[in-house]
């Protein structure tokens, strides 16, 4: 299980407006998350931790990035954890991995979001070479990170669709328009 805490507060500094816990199955690697007007946003992709790798990573001949596995056979869920405490919903979704959100908003019963994501996450092997990843990686055939907008209703249904064919990350809108519908998104 993963224990998720998310903490809001005021916008004059440190007091605390709430604290939202939830718990979900499995091994959770989130990168990034999303705030709407109801809720937390969360891309939890089929990952697992390698026992075998984990032993690596104790004895220092492994990074913690290998000991990751993604499982492109498994779906990803969207976690739709309501700022009010209440259940989360988990709607299951095409594999992948999400590196980061660009924005989100709730519009007719629907959660619109855009994301950069991957269809396979490829965490390398780079304890094992003596080169560095940038040098060694072969980026033909490395997976692209591209810009994805998910609609998600809490019933379980969802529709995707690429909004940019180009490698990118790091995504943001304008900051007035945050949880808010928007037009542009930066990369």
């Amino acid at each position: 299980q993963t224990k998720l805490t998310f903490w809001e507060f005021g916008r004059g500094g440190f007091e605390l407006q709430s604290c939202v816990v939830q718990t979900v199955p499995g091994f959770g690697f989130f990168h990034d998350f999303l705030v709407t007007e109801k809720y937390y946003i969360l891309s939890h992709a089929p990952t697992d931790l390698s026992p075998w790798a984990l032993v690596g990573v104790v004895a220092g001949t492994k990074s913690m990035g290998e000991a990751i596995e993604f499982d492109k056979q498994r779906p990803a869920r969207i976690l739709l954890v309501p700022r009010d405490g209440s259940p989360h919903t988990a709607v299951e979704v095409d594999a992948h991995f999400c590196f980061h959100f660009a924005n989100g908003f709730e519009e007719d019963g629907r959660v619109v979001f855009d994301m950069v994501r991957v269809d396979e996450l490829l965490l390398g092997n780079s304890s094992s070479s003596e080169r560095p990843l940038w040098v060694s990686a072969d980026f033909e055939t490395i997976p692209k990170s591209q810009l994805w907008r998910y609609e998600v209703a809490e019933d379980g249904t969802w529709s995707r669709h690429r909004l940019c064919d180009r490698a990118l990350d790091f995504p943001s809108v304008a900051p007035q328009r945050s949880g808010q519908r928007y037009r542009f998104s930066y990369c």
